[in-house]
C-alpha cells in the first residue's frame, strides 16, 4: 500500500500567494520537478493547460478547498508532489473555492503507483480533519512560519497514515 510520507516532506509543502492560476500553475510546476531542465517543466505545464482546455475544471476541484493538478511526463524518473497552500480559500476552479492545490507529475511506468496514491489522497482529503489541517497550515505559511506549517501537514499525514 501507498504511505503518503513518502511524497510529504517540508520541501513539498509551499506557500502561495494571491497570483493568477496559471502562475500558480507554472511556480507549482517549477517547484515540483527543481530538479528537472525547464523544457520537461515546461512539457508539464503544457500537457496540464491542455487537460484544463478539455477537461471539466470541476475534475480537478476535488471540493472542501483541495485541487489537484497533475500530468505524466515520460522523462521524469519517478512520483513528484507538491502541494501549494495559500493563506485563505480563494476562487481558482469552478466549484468550491480552494486553499490546498497538489501538484503531481509522474511518469507513465507509474500509472498503477499513481492510481494507488490518488485513492490514499483522496480518502484522507475526505477527513474532515485534513481541511483543519491544510488551512491551519496556511495560515501558519502566510505568517512567513515555513516549519511550523510544514510540520501540521506532517504530522497530520502521519496521523492518518498510523491509524
Amino acid at each position: 500500500m501507498i504511505n503518503l510520507l513518502q511524497y510529504f516532506t517540508r520541501k513539498s509543502i509551499l506557500p502561495l500567494t494571491d497570483i493568477p492560476y496559471h502562475q500558480v500553475m507554472s511556480y507549482l510546476i517549477s517547484h515540483c520537478l527543481a530538479d528537472y531542465p525547464s523544457h520537461i517543466q515546461e512539457e508539464a505545464l503544457t500537457t496540464i493547460q491542455s487537460k484544463s482546455r478539455t477537461r471539466s475544471p470541476q475534475d480537478i476541484n476535488l471540493g472542501r478547498g483541495f485541487a489537484l493538478i497533475h500530468a505524466k511526463v515520460d522523462k521524469v524518473d519517478h512520483i513528484h508532489l507538491v502541494v501549494g497552500i495559500l493563506p485563505k480559500a480563494k476562487k481558482l476552479l469552478k466549484g468550491e473555492k480552494v486553499q490546498s492545490l497538489f501538484c503531481i507529475i509522474i511518469p507513465s511506468s507509474e500509472s498503477r503507483i499513481y492510481l494507488s496514491m490518488l485513492a490514499r489522497l483522496g480518502r484522507m482529503l475526505r477527513d474532515p480533519e485534513a481541511a483543519k489541517a491544510f488551512k491551519h497550515a496556511g495560515k501558519l505559511l502566510s505568517q512567513g512560519k515555513h516549519d511550523e506549517g510544514s510540520d501540521i501537514i506532517i504530522s497530520y499525514v502521519t496521523k492518518f497514515e498510523v491509524e
